[in-house]
Order: C-alpha cells, then sequence, then structure tokens
C-alpha cells in the first residue's frame, strides 16, 4: 500500500470514529456520566460500520454499478446500504444494553417509529457516499472518451473523407503547373485544365454529401451517461436539483423530532429545532453554492476555501449547540459529562456538516466540469459545421468548374489574369483542403483567405468592387478560424449583380486597445437580406458567444442604402 492510500485511509478512520462518537453519546446518554470515558470504546464497532458502508461502496457498489452506466441500480444499493448503517447501530444499541444490564432505552424495536428515524439519519449517510460517489465519477469521467460518435467527430470524419477524396496534394500541384504554363505554352495549360476538370468532375459527382445533422446511435452506458450529465448541468433541471436538495434538508431535520428511534415528540418546541436545523442546513448548502465554491474553489484557491469553510463552520458550531440545548432536551451539553467527550461529540456534530458540505462541492464540482467540457464539445462541433458548410461552397462543381474554364478561355488573350485567377483558387483550397485544422490562426492569414475568396467572386460578377485593409498591426494577432468568412459570404450574397455608383463591399481589420474590430458594409441589392443579417450572421453569433461568452460585441446597421456589420473581440498573440 502506498503512502497515499495509507493517508487516504487514515483520514477515513478519523472521519468515522468522529462521526460515530456523535451516535455513541446520544444512545448512552443516560449512562455517559456513570461510564464516563469508557463509553468511548462503544465507538469502535460504529466505526468499523461506517467504514464498512464507505468500502462497500467504494469497491463494490460505485464499480459495479455507477461507473458501468447502471444508475438506477446503483442508486437502489446506496440506499439500502446507507439505510442499513442506522438500523445496524440500533442493533448494536440493544446487544451492549443487554450484555451490560443496562435498560433500554428503546422500549418497543418493532415500532415503525424506528425505520422514519433510521429514514432520516440515512439520508444524511447518503449524502456522504453520494460525495465520495461524485468524486469517484468526476475523476473517471476527465479520463474517458466518450464511446459514442460525438456531432464534433462526425462533422470531421465527413471533413475528412471530402478531403481525401479530393487529393488536395494533386489538386495544388496541378495549379501550380497550370500557373507555370500560362506564359509559356497557353494550349498545354488548357490541355491541364481539362484533366484537373475531369479529375474534379469524376470526384464531385462520386462525392456523397454528407449529412452533419444525422443521427449516429449512441451505446446504451453512452446515452446514460448524457442523461445523467444533463440532469447535474443543464439550466432546465435547475428547480429540480434545489427541490431535491430541499426534500433531503427536510428529512435530515426530522430527525430533530425524536429523543429516542420509537418516540418522536411533536411539540412546538422541536418544530422550532426542526425549522432551525432546516435553515442552517439551507446556509451551509447555499452559502457554499453562492459564495465558498464560486469565489474560491471554481478560481483554483483550496487552501483559501478550506480556510473559509473552517471560518464559516466555526460561527455555525455556536449556533447548532445553542439549537441543541434549547430545542432538545437530552443535550448533551446539560449533562455532567467530561469536557472531551463533548469536544469529540461537537467535533462529530461538525465533521458531519463538513462532510454534507463537501457532498455539495464535488457535486458543484462536476456540474462546472461538465459545462465547461459541453460548451468545448459545441464549440468544437460550431467550428467543424462552419468549415464543412464553407467546404460544400467552395466545392461545388459549378463553381469549380467556372473558374476553371474562365482561366483557360483567358490563357491566350490574358495570361496575367488567368494566372491571378488561379492563383487564388489555389489560396483558397489550399486554406480550406490542405491546411491544418487549428484552433487559432493570425488575422493576417484570415486576410488573406477573405481576398482569395473576394478575388475568386469578382472573376464571376461584372463591376465587382471590394477593398480589405489591415491596421493597426492587427495581422500578426491571433483569432479562431474561419470566423469572418460568414460575414463576407453574406455581403457578396445581398450586394447588387452591378456595383456601378453603388460602392463596394468594404472590410477593415483594426486593432485598438488588445481588441479587433472588424467591419464588413455592402451595398444592399435588390434581394433583401433577412432581419439580423441573414443565417450565417446567426450562426456565426452562437460560435462568439461559445468562444467569448460576453466578451465580445457584434451589432448590424441598415440604412436602407448600405448593410454594416462591426464585431468586436480579444485577440491574442501568438
Amino acid at each position: 500500500m502506498t503512502m497515499a492510500s495509507l493517508r487516504k485511509a487514515a483520514v477515513c478512520i478519523i472521519f468515522a470514529f468522529f462521526l460515530s462518537s456523535g451516535a455513541v453519546i446520544s444512545a448512552f446518554l443516560d449512562f455517559g456520566e456513570k461510564y464516563g470515558y469508557s463509553i468511548m470504546r462503544l465507538t469502535v464497532p460504529l466505526t468499523v460500520i461506517m467504514l464498512m458502508a464507505a468500502l462497500i461502496n467504494y469497491r463494490v457498489l460505485i464499480p459495479r454499478f455507477l461507473l458501468r452506466g447502471n444508475y438506477a441500480s446503483y442508486g437502489i444499493c446506496a440506499f439500502m446500504l446507507a439505510y442499513a448503517v442506522p438500523l445496524a447501530g440500533i442493533g448494536f444499541e440493544r446487544v451492549v444494553r443487554e450484555q451490560l444490564g443496562l435498560p433500554h432505552r428503546i422500549m418497543d424495536y418493532s415500532s415503525p417509529w424506528i425505520l422514519a428515524d433510521a429514514l432520516s439519519s440515512c439520508v444524511l449517510i447518503i449524502a456522504l457516499l453520494a460525495g465520495m460517489s461524485i468524486i469517484v465519477l468526476y475523476c473517471r469521467w476527465k479520463e474517458q472518451t466518450y464511446e459514442a460518435i460525438s456531432l464534433e467527430k462526425r462533422l470531421n470524419d465527413n471533413i475528412a473523407m471530402m478531403k481525401s477524396r479530393l487529393n488536395p496534394g494533386y489538386i495544388t500541384a496541378s495549379l501550380t503547373r497550370i500557373t507555370d504554363l500560362f506564359h509559356t505554352d497557353a494550349e498545354k495549360a488548357n490541355t491541364e485544365i481539362r484533366r484537373l476538370s475531369d479529375f474534379l468532375r469524376h470526384q464531385l459527382y462520386e462525392l456523397p454529401m454528407p449529412d452533419s445533422t444525422a443521427v449516429y446511435p449512441a451505446t446504451e452506458t453512452e446515452g446514460k451517461r448524457q442523461i445523467v450529465a444533463e440532469i447535474i448541468s443543464e439550466p432546465r433541471y435547475r428547480v429540480w436539483r434545489h427541490l431535491l436538495l430541499q426534500i433531503m434538508i427536510a428529512m435530515i431535520s426530522i430527525g430533530s423530532f425524536f429523543d429516542t428511534p420509537d418516540m418522536p415528540q411533536f411539540s412546538l418546541r422541536r418544530c422550532y429545532g426542526v425549522l432551525s436545523l432546516d435553515l442552517v442546513l439551507n446556509i451551509i448548502a447555499y452559502t457554499n453554492i453562492y459564495v465558498l465554491f464560486p469565489y474560491f474553489l471554481r478560481r483554483g484557491h483550496e487552501r483559501r476555501y478550506a480556510a473559509a469553510v473552517g471560518i464559516f463552520m466555526a460561527f455555525l458550531a455556536m449556533a447548532i449547540i445553542a439549537i441543541q440545548v434549547k430545542t432538545y432536551d437530552p443535550a448533551p451539553y446539560g449533562r455532567n459529562l467530561p469536557l472531551p467527550i463533548l469536544c469529540i461529540s461537537t467535533i462529530g456534530s461538525l465533521l458531519t456538516l463538513v462532510l454534507y458540505l463537501g457532498a455539495t462541492a464535488a457535486l458543484l464540482s462536476l456540474k462546472k466540469w461538465l459545462a465547461g467540457n459541453r460548451r468545448i464539445a459545441e464549440l468544437n462541433a460550431e467550428t467543424s459545421r462552419c468549415e464543412l458548410s464553407f467546404l460544400k461552397k467552395q466545392i461545388n462543381p459549378h463553381f469549380l468548374f467556372n473558374v476553371l474554364n474562365n482561366a483557360g478561355v483567358m490563357a491566350y488573350d490574358e495570361p496575367d489574369t488567368a494566372r491571378n485567377m488561379l492563383e487564388e483558387l489555389r489560396r483558397l483550397l489550399d486554406y480550406q483542403l490542405a491546411g491544418v485544422r487549428n484552433t487559432s490562426t493570425t488575422i493576417g492569414a484570415e486576410r488573406q483567405f477573405v481576398e482569395a475568396y473576394l478575388a475568386l467572386e469578382k472573376t464571376r460578377r461584372d463591376n465587382f468592387v471590394y477593398s480589405v485593409v489591415c491596421s493597426g498591426g492587427a495581422e500578426y494577432r491571433c483569432v479562431p478560424p474561419l470566423l469572418f468568412i460568414p460575414f463576407v459570404e453574406n455581403a457578396v450574397k445581398y450586394s447588387p449583380r452591378d456595383f456601378l455608383g453603388t460602392g463596394g463591399i468594404e472590410i477593415c481589420f483594426t486593432l485598438q486597445d488588445n481588441q479587433l474590430v472588424f467591419t464588413c458594409s455592402n451595398p444592399i441589392g435588390s434581394n433583401a437580406r433577412p432581419s439580423g443579417g441573414g443565417l450565417g450572421i446567426a450562426n456565426t453569433r452562437r460560435r462568439l458567444q461559445l468562444i467569448y461568452r460576453d466578451r465580445f460585441s457584434l451589432s448590424t446597421d441598415d440604412d436602407g442604402q448600405t448593410f454594416l456589420v462591426t464585431l468586436k473581440i480579444p485577440v491574442w498573440t501568438a
């Protein structure tokens, strides 16, 4: 056994001892003064019972049910295990009293109230076991790769399939060879163009257009895991999560009605005690949820979090002691017990609350990780969808053959224009097909990509006017790839066919205080633009929200003649 394992075992034993000490003192409080310190020997069997429950949960229930996705089976077994612990404690008390010849505290061991009292203790034990289970589940989910094919993987598979079928290396080499032939042998250049066109025709017409929205079946385990992950992290389940927490707190609090497991006391004084304990448990839970966790643990300040918890629990200890003295008749603080025993009992109560708080912290950590992991997956999928969508447009046979045919015609009379046309096509396809897919690219590379796209559009339209400006040193800063092309596509789509007398498409990249200000304006043609700038801008807004959350600004302005998009985003250096 390693030192780390020994330390974990020692911590578990210490926690189990202090937790069981509170149960022993409550069970044998009537003879605490007579037996003094010797009463603490009874904590050993109860400590063993609690350790056995934790060990069964860790070694049996978690690996056989929880980690295999059998969540319902795990819940049932964990409930039975937690319920057995207080019942075993009651059985242990009966045996000890009979062996020592002590009168029984519980007069009727067949009373159904015993089951109700055990249920109250059971819920607290479930919370403690759940904390352990959530930590294990959190560590395992972080290590494992999802077995099902995610949306991101499906999209990437489609992209890889399309790129491999098109053979980017062959296309790039062919375009380079053709451009070199324009000034030396126009006829041979046209022969190469026809050869490339035949290749593309063969590939493109046989190339299936994959459906990025197709549903791929997930494994049963993955489906269950996804449901549990959504319940833990999705906002739409927030009310149900808080309702479950309130039910658990209420079930723990009703234990204050019981002097003995078979004799509840439904007095007004006890009702105050139940409500007070319910309030204290709510204060612990929601202070951790809305103050301690977000301000310390979420930001990685574990030591500050531990110190804050210690100070917080010290203040609550006084409130808990006051509640016990005022509302619970046989409170240990009203008996002549040795001071160390009282201290152990108090520490046991505090550790119970600390573990209860730890269970909520573990759940919050898992929720935070799930939300972040889901956000990253959505962002990657949105990026892949953007690339796949643009890739489908650029490998459109009509678009490619139109560019190649135009270049072939111009090869005889305008070789320079034809050469520039194919250079732009090669740059465009290189960026889309041969480039390595990274999480970021430079603004300069994005600018070149946009210019190549607009240059090709110019070959297809008469009087097409555009300008692309990059200032303030912006070209060396980094941004996510393919972020601006949807705005440029919209500008081309909704501009007039003939730009005479209407201005042109104006694109500007400007760096201001470590922020990129991107503007794209175009004259409005007869084809009216949808409200908000079209589907491309709506999809890009979603991607921006995933990347930057609230750290970006996107606005549109339509004065009836010109449509303007303004985007402000943080940038970083390469």
